[in-house]
């Protein structure tokens, strides 16, 4: 995964911030009241309140492997669910604040966290994909005969769940990829 944002999204998300208005203590004390009252419109000013926050929150985080965009969103959500949330208790704004830049922090490192772990998992498949790869050209070079998953899990000293689980993906990537030569050699 790349860290990069284009400007045009960019300009989009600033866009959307810039929409909703800069509000202050009083102002934010009569949304909460009114959001308290069931006002739906109150209750997403003060959520067009907080998206500064959210926005400025995913700029400081864009090169930690996630992009703006996508850090933006699981902000966003995490400001909805912190107001949601406040306006069913009796928090003053003071606290409010507190909890919604608690919750922007929470989500963004939450989804960092589990896009480092996928990035993780993902180098791993290849990884064995590889070793795997390799492991039936040589057996293929050897007994002259295609492995089966008892025999490359014996050879590569791995669980035989393990060995199907890298095979199947191993294939399926091999045939998207030969898909892929024989849909560009009919476009030639």
């Amino acid at each position: 995964m790349t860290a990069h944002v284009d400007d045009t999204d960019l300009d989009a998300l600033a866009a959307q911030v810039r929409s909703s208005p800069r509000l202050d203590e009083q102002e934010l004390a009569g949304l909460l009241k009114a959001a308290r009252a069931l006002d739906e419109r109150a209750r997403e000013k003060l959520v067009g309140h907080f998206l500064r926050e959210a926005l400025a929150a995913s700029l400081e985080r864009r090169d930690r492997g996630l992009d703006v965009a996508d850090l933006y969103q699981e902000a966003t959500v995490a400001v909805v669910a912190a107001i949601a949330e406040s306006i069913t208790g009796t928090d003053s704004i003071e606290i409010i604040n507190a909890k919604v830049e608690t919750a922007i922090a929470v989500g963004l490192e939450s989804a960092l966290e589990e896009a480092a772990e996928t990035k993780k998992v993902e180098e791993q498949l290849i990884h064995d994909a590889n070793l795997l790869s390799l492991a039936r050209v040589r057996f293929r070079k050897e007994k002259r005969a295609e492995p089966t998953s008892e025999e490359l899990a014996e050879l590569l000293k791995w669980p035989q769940a393990r060995v199907e689980v890298v095979l199947d993906a191993l294939l399926k990537a091999q045939a998207m990829h030969d898909l892929d030569i024989v849909e560009y050699l009919d476009d030639e």
